[in-house]
């Protein structure tokens, strides 16, 4: 390469900073005179022809690495500088490098770099009695080596982000280049370029933050200007794994005018804050009220303060100059639109009122810029507090909309319409033909939560139709996630618990196996699929990798296969029996039915769940026959016992969780046996058990007391209480009837013994009530029920007694 082109070479670092190129320069080591990142300065061999500028954010090969001093090297050796490229000259002298934000790490390494410091300087000053504490002096200096590798560490991090900020922003800045050509020769539309370019220069000028606050960082020695000093002990230390902090990204609904004016006034107010300070300091040390270590410590804190404050209105100003710049761009842009636009009338692309239209709505937009432009103008001229305008008018908010896509984003529109796919479900076929509505106006009184049928749906529709007009992408995005986990466990928990439930919607739940398929059901499960897109899009639009959608999809499907299975088992319904037959003391039978697990159980012939079983108390009357002998005279609940009035075993027995109930019986002798048969399962338990009165024993030949052809004989059809002899007479009674559109009817009566006792009965068309005599018939119109035995039949009217023949 000749000489005279290498005298022309310039390098800009990838901070920005352009530098010249001496010729005895070439292949040498150097550092960037800003931001200190170490570089390789090519030979000219390495250079294409005709090469007068090298960016290093395009030539990576030609940045060096931060090499740290070996643990072992002594730190008081000496170190060889590096030479620094030169400056070039027609550039201004470098201004200062202060950070606009604190980084901790870096605050933590340079307070204990400045205590070591002056603890090494009062060591200095003290002279040989100092010195012959080597052991003190050596702990110091492997401590300043500790910090210097982390510095150096440190460093390393900041320049790699640095150099990865600086080629975004110079991506960034072409895309805002390339949208200002195209809106100009008419490839977009005005308000699609404010939309695109207003995105794109609140990134530009975050970038621009972020590169004064990593420059700054890179060049703060200064535990001052570091953000303070702070008292810490050398075991604050850090060793490694940096991670740097930025400030958040400014509110995408906040317009950049506003922004930058309120940093610009925070700026002039931390300048006179610290002016203030640091006048009172000096009053009180010619007052002779501070000494002389204090006074130093406090002036060098208030002037850092001073010096960052600075540097915040500096490079508010730069903003607010760029962001004017910005605004004439758009004005330029605005008078090229109507100038396409007038183009358009003529050949007769549009028609007259359409171009009316538009040409007043850009004119009102350049008119809303001129004047912000005069905002930025007034602010670039202030320089106290007072003299910063505050940016009022319509034409902020024309503006601040103005970048807005078209008003609400698009995942506020799929919540909406989740939101309303939420509300039609309230009508839609849902359970055994039934919408949430009309099963809520049904059910309503017998089943006491039938009201989340439509509580649940509508609480939804309004979580997720207000959660849209939040502002902030992520935090709406985040939000959907949320409701969509606590929607999808409350709806399985629900539909889940409600099984179990002995009310109404639970036994309706429980015999329409289809529900899970019903219009309502389906509708719901797609309403939660579209909140989990709204909440994709509006993770999506800040533009970074998000976990939020799938953790949450995760720990909705975690614990709904959690209450599904019941807390992996630890909810299942469990059940224990026990029995103990009468003796000398006590001639009545006691049956003990147990919970011991954590979910209340049922005692029902009717209700078919998990939980409920089936009690049936059975004496044996002959050779593998028995004979049902349930009626309890007495029941045992919560220490209470007390008689049992009624002829039969109630229809429904709760059991809380960790309770029990006893079943008290006057037995005659036999053997009998004790069954819990669970209506939704195989799950069974059985316990035989023989009684015997108080005045004799258990006499196996009486209970075994057999006819030749295996029927009963005269002792077991007596204990057995129900046959009669001839005479006696039996009467039956219809107490009540039970009808539905769904079901079927159900009948309840009582039977009169001979014996002065009665007996309760409950059965639908087809059961057995009495001695063989079967319901047949119902007519609803009168209101009677048919009973059969073979060609014997009997019609009975609720309320009325009837004799039954034998």
């Amino acid at each position: 390469m000749p000489k005279s082109e290498i005298d022309e070479l310039r390098i800009y670092c990838v901070c920005g900073q352009k530098m010249r190129v001496s010729s005895d320069m070439f292949g040498r080591p150097g550092k960037c005179v800003a931001c200190r990142q170490k570089l390789r300065i090519p030979r000219p061999e390495e250079l294409e022809p005709d090469t007068h500028e090298v960016y290093l954010k395009d030539r990576p090969e030609f940045l060096r690495k931060t090499k740290h001093r070996p643990a072992e090297a002594s730190p008081l050796a000496p170190q060889v500088p590096e030479p620094e490229v030169v400056r070039d000259d027609e550039e201004e002298a470098p201004r200062p490098s202060v950070p606009l934000d604190t980084l901790e790490p870096l605050r933590v390494i340079a307070s204990l770099e400045h205590r070591i410091a002056q603890e090494l300087a009062v060591r200095e000053r003290q002279g040989d009695s100092a010195a012959r504490d080597d052991t003190g002096k050596e702990q110091l200096l492997g401590y300043r080596a500790r910090l210097k590798r982390a510095r150096g560490e440190l460093e390393e991090e900041l320049h790699q982000r640095l150099m990865e900020v600086a080629i975004e922003l110079a991506a960034t800045q072409e895309k805002i280049a390339e949208a200002g050509l195209a809106v100009r020769v008419g490839e977009t539309d005005f308000w699609a370029y404010r939309t695109q370019v207003t995105k794109l220069r609140r990134r530009r000028d975050c970038l621009e933050r972020r590169q004064e606050n990593l420059r700054g960082w890179i060049a703060a020695h200064d535990p001052f200007l570091a953000g303070g000093y702070v008292h810490l002990g050398f075991d604050h230390i850090p060793e490694e794994g940096f991670r740097i902090a930025f400030p958040p990204e400014p509110d995408e609904s906040q317009l950049l005018l506003d922004g930058h004016v309120a940093g610009l006034r925070g700026g002039l107010a931390r300048r006179e804050a610290a002016e203030r300070k640091y006048a009172e300091i000096q009053r009180l040390a010619d007052d002779g009220q501070l000494p002389p270590a204090q006074l130093e410590e406090r002036q060098a804190a208030c002037r850092a303060e001073g010096t960052r404050a600075k540097a915040e209105i500096r490079f508010v100003r730069e903003r607010l100059g760029q962001l004017k710049a910005d605004y004439s761009s758009d004005m330029h842009s605005v008078d090229a639109q109507l100038d396409l636009l007038r183009g358009r009338l003529q050949v007769g692309e549009i028609d007259r009122e359409r171009f009316n239209g538009i040409e007043r709505d850009l004119l009102r937009t350049k008119a809303d810029l001129a004047k912000a432009c005069d905002v930025v103008s007034r602010a670039l001229s202030a320089n106290t507090t007072q003299d910063v305008p505050h940016p009022r008018g319509t034409f902020i908010q024309r503006l601040a909309s103005a970048g807005q896509a078209g008003g609400a984003p698009v995942d506020a529109w799929i919540a909406w319409g989740a939101a309303l796919m939420m509300l039609v479900c309230l009508v839609l076929p849902a359970v055994a033909g039934m919408s949430p509505v009309s099963a809520l106006r049904l059910l309503g009184a017998g089943s006491p939560g039938a009201h989340w049928l439509v509580t649940g749906p509508v609480l939804a529709a309004l979580a997720l139709a207000g959660l849209a007009f939040i502002p902030r992408p992520a935090l709406r995005g985040v939000s959907y996630c949320c409701l969509l986990t606590v929607v999808w466990i409350a709806w399985a928990a629900f539909a889940h618990e409600t099984g179990y439930s002995p009310s109404t919607l639970g036994q309706y739940l429980r015999d329409d196996g289809l529900w899970m398929v019903r219009p309502a059901t389906v509708m719901f499960a797609l309403s939660l699929v579209a909140v989990a897109v709204a909440a994709r899009f509006a993770l999506a639009a800040i533009g970074r990798i998000r976990l939020e959608l799938p953790v949450a999809v995760l720990a909705a499907l975690v614990a709904v296969i959690a209450v599904r299975t019941d807390l992996g088992g630890l909810l299942s319904p469990r059940i224990g029996l026990a029995t103990r037959p009468g003796n000398v003391s006590e001639d009545m039978a006691a049956v003990a039915v147990s919970n011991p697990g954590r979910r209340a159980v049922y005692l029902s012939s009717r209700m078919r769940a998990a939980n409920a079983f089936d009690y049936l108390l059975e004496r044996r009357v002959g050779r593998g026959s028995w004979r049902d002998a349930s009626v309890p005279d007495e029941l045992e609940t919560g220490g209470l016992r007390e008689p049992y009035s009624e002829a039969g075993l109630p229809d429904l027995v709760a059991i809380p969780p960790g309770e029990s109930i006893t079943f008290w019986y006057r037995l005659e002798a036999g053997q009998y046996r004790v069954t819990l048969r669970s209506s939704e399962s195989e799950h069974e338990l059985t316990e035989t058990f023989s009684q015997a009165t108080s005045e004799a024993a258990p006499d196996s030949s009486a209970e075994d007391a057999l006819d030749p052809n295996g029927g009963a004989g005269p002792a077991s059809a007596g204990a057995a209480g129900l046959d009669v002899t001839a005479g006696d007479r039996v009467e039956m009674e219809v107490s009540g009837i039970a009808t539905s559109r769904e079901r079927e009817p159900m009948f309840s009566g009582s039977v009169y013994l001979p014996d002065g006792t009665s007996r309760q009965w409950q059965g639908s068309i087809g059961d057995e009530v009495h001695a063989e005599w079967r319901i047949a018939e119902f007519n609803p119109e009168q209101q009677t029920v048919t009973l059969r035995r073979e060609t014997d039949l009997l019609v009975l009217r609720v309320g009325e007694r009837y004799t039954l023949d034998r």
